[in-house]
């Protein structure tokens, strides 16, 4: 019996880049790789204007822990370094086309004798960040939790509708996967690690586990193919039937939860010796040519993505970064992947919220992950009230879009909730 979280929704599922093998892109002639590609401090910037970089090579340090080594992802001269709109260093680079790398250190100290501290400061430097969309710093997530946890989630649901990059992976890569998990499980010191996938991903899942020769440390669940069942938290609520206080964090219930990617990664680094210096995407929807998962070199542009998944469509009228739920719309040519881009959604037809007047049916409350009174938040937007939004627990809306999604008055409600989120926070930073 799948396991399933209290609110949310069913919603409709496209998995039309599930059954395309992942494609590596050719990297384009420039890129502009972002310093802050995850949560926290920028990185610093350790290269000059016309100097030659190479695949791999630092180009952003991390500013303490809260922070992320950024590399190149082409090899090229460093032809700008600009402050984007949101003041944030960017760093464009001419590619020169040899895909010249940097001399790859590979981990090579036994996983038996290697303590979780060093592990840990070897995970650090190599710029891995959550893939879930707050773009977490992996080695601090990993040294928060040494010694406080005792249970290990690995995430591979994927309830954004578009979004099928985590079930190509666990199809296309189980032995890295596992090996991933391997070494995570020797950082947290834990014996056994469960595998969540949800409902439509069965058959992914079902592989995987047949493919596991010792299942003694590893278990695959199923989970309700609701939405945002992919939230941490949700996760955490349906599988142990424990809420997390919205003021905790996971470790709080003594668990941890990491993207099946995560654990991909930090094998894939350690054993080659090569940073983060791609994402992977799912580009989906009824606005692009050729849906399919691929792996894009960092500092793309959304448009160069396009591009190479055969072009729009010509009546696309939308291009969504960061899921069909939760993301915004962009304009192509001035947008760039970065660590935390996980899918690239083309609309014919984007949903309109013309925002007719509220009928207090109370779907956008029953479904709310979060449980907040969103028809009562509402009306504080409307008026303008930050004081009795921040009583009603504005603060803690997580973004998913399901009330919007539910709306029968078509009402954009995310994106109020969200605006009284901001007001909240803002308030809180000047006080």
């Amino acid at each position: 019996m799948p396991v399933a979280f209290v609110g949310g929704k069913k919603v409709y599922r496209s998995l039309n880049s599930l059954d395309s093998k992942i494609k590596e892109m050719t990297p384009p002639e420039t890129v502009v790789i972002s310093l802050k590609q995850h949560i926290g401090t920028p990185a610093k910037c350790v290269v000059s204007l016309g100097e030659y970089v190479t695949v791999g090579q630092l180009i952003g340090e991390a500013d303490g822990d809260y922070s992320a080594n950024v590399h190149s992802s082409v090899s090229g001269i460093v032809c700008a370094i600009e402050l984007d709109e949101n003041g944030i260093y960017c760093i464009k680079i001419e590619n020169d086309g040899s895909n010249t790398a940097s001399d790859p250190t590979p981990y090579t100290a036994s996983l038996l004798t290697s303590t979780p501290e060093q592990l840990v400061e070897e995970i650090s430097k190599y710029g891995i960040v959550g893939r879930g969309g707050a773009g977490f710093p992996t080695h601090t997530k990993l040294k928060n939790t040494l010694g406080n946890v005792n249970k290990f989630l690995i995430n591979c649901v994927e309830s954004e509708p578009f979004m099928t990059k985590d079930a190509a992976l666990l199809r296309e890569y189980p032995a890295d996967i596992v090996s991933g998990i391997k070494i995570m499980m020797k950082i947290l010191q834990i014996k056994k690690a469960d595998v969540f996938v949800g409902e439509q991903m069965l058959e992914q899942g079902y592989n995987f586990l047949n493919y596991l020769k010792d299942r003694s440390f590893i278990d695959v669940n199923l989970c309700d193919d609701k939405y945002p069942q992919g939230d941490e938290r949700q996760l955490i609520a349906a599988v142990y039937k424990t809420e997390i206080p919205y003021d905790r964090l996971p470790p709080d219930t003594f668990s941890v939860v990491f993207n099946v990617e995560t654990c991909f990664q930090i094998y894939d680094c350690l054993s080659k010796g090569t940073p983060i210096t791609r994402s992977l995407i799912s580009v989906d929807g009824d606005g692009i040519e050729t849906p399919q998962n691929i792996l894009v070199p960092l500092g793309t542009s959304i448009a160069d993505v396009i591009k190479f998944c055969g072009g729009l469509k010509d009546n696309c009228k939308c291009v969504v970064v960061g899921g069909s739920m939760m993301g915004d719309a962009v304009n192509p040519f001035d947008t760039y992947v970065t660590k935390t881009t996980s899918s690239i959604t083309c609309f014919k037809n984007p949903p309109e919220h013309k925002g007719e007047d509220c009928i207090r049916c109370g779907r956008c409350e029953d479904v709310c992950p979060m449980h907040i009174p969103v028809p009562l938040l509402n009306r504080l937007w409307e008026i303008d009230d930050i004081s009795e939004a921040k009583i009603n627990m504005a603060h803690i809306c997580v973004g998913c879009g399901v009330c919007t999604y539910v709306c029968p008055s078509d009402l954009p409600l995310k994106d109020r909730v969200e605006e009284l989120r901001e007001k909240i926070i803002m308030e809180a930073e000047n006080e």
